[in-house]
């Protein structure tokens, strides 16, 4: 196996292995891959008609990524185990969702030491429900929705073109600068969603809400199988009800066709991100694991 620095080159190539894997954990899809690949120093492999993956938070392991892909993921584990033993490195997966955690299990047995983090966890939620916040339970963000559309009858949702790529990125750049604080990874998920503009075109799905000619919110996506992935959304949180008036009107642009779950991601342990990621009431929390291979 020879692993090279994952760059936005192998963007194709990333994008086709996470749609044939088809997990719905944002560790399986390319833009947040890409994000925090400078962080985390990742690179990649191809091997058994599979990808792999390895990189490290500062600090901590070397890790690597299950095999991803429709090749021989056993046949790919092998190599991993190879190239592991002679570099002499631990054998340690790390985002590894439920269905891959099944896998580890059925060939490791108990060498396997499986730990989570609540804060890595994805918060999935039904794509129609965010459309319009219906029900009793989404009463809450439906009345923030409302507010808003009294107050700014006016605030048009744009998709994003090359045409609005420089002051999408300065909207981003000034919102990481002046407003985003520095909790847990939040600076660093900011400057990340800064250079995932350059690219969004060659992910998914990017679009801006603007009032009378400003940027108010900015949301960048992916659709992987039937899950469209939030990767960056941002708002002016002075205006009431924006964040979910963002929410609503980039689900009902792109929740459509096949897409029936919105992942919208980690809350980094953030408690701010954690009170409003439930306010949506996700269907269900992916849990991903962090495994080490006795």
């Amino acid at each position: 196996m020879v692993f090279t620095k994952l760059t936005t080159a192998h963007l194709p190539l990333l994008k086709a292995r996470c749609a044939e894997q088809g997990w719905r954990v944002c560790d399986c899809s390319a833009g947040a891959l890409m994000m925090w690949a400078d962080y985390l120093g990742t690179e990649v492999a191809e091997t058994a008609g599979c990808l792999v993956l390895r990189g490290r938070m500062p600090g901590g392991p070397l890790c690597f990524s299950l095999p991803m892909g429709a090749g021989d993921k056993e046949a790919a584990l092998t190599d991993v185990e190879r190239y592991a033993a002679g570099e002499g490195l631990p054998l340690i997966f790390d985002g590894v969702p439920e269905e891959g955690l099944a896998l580890l299990r059925a060939r490791y047995g108990d060498r396997i030491e499986a730990t989570t983090d609540p804060a890595e966890w994805d918060y999935l939620y039904d794509a129609e429900a965010l459309k319009t916040f219906a029900g009793k339970k989404l009463s809450g963000p439906r009345n923030h929705l409302n507010k808003f559309r009294r107050l700014y009858p006016q605030c048009r949702f744009v998709e994003m073109t090359d045409a609005d790529r420089d002051r999408v990125r300065a909207f981003c750049r000034a919102f990481v600068e002046e407003r985003q604080r520095d909790v847990n990874l939040s600076r660093q998920e900011g400057r990340a969603s800064v250079m995932l503009v350059d690219w969004i075109d060659r992910i998914g799905p990017a679009a801006f809400l603007e009032i009378d000619g400003e940027i108010v919110a900015v949301s960048l996506g992916e659709i992987v199988g039937d899950t469209l992935f939030v990767h960056v959304e941002k708002a002016l949180s002075e205006l009431p009800g924006v964040y979910q008036a963002m929410v609503s009107s980039f689900a009902e642009r792109y929740a459509v066709g096949g897409v029936c779950f919105i992942n919208r991601e980690e809350d980094d342990g953030v408690e701010g991100l954690r009170r409003s990621k439930e306010s949506y009431r996700p269907v269900a929390m992916l849990k991903k694991y962090l495994v080490t291979i006795r």
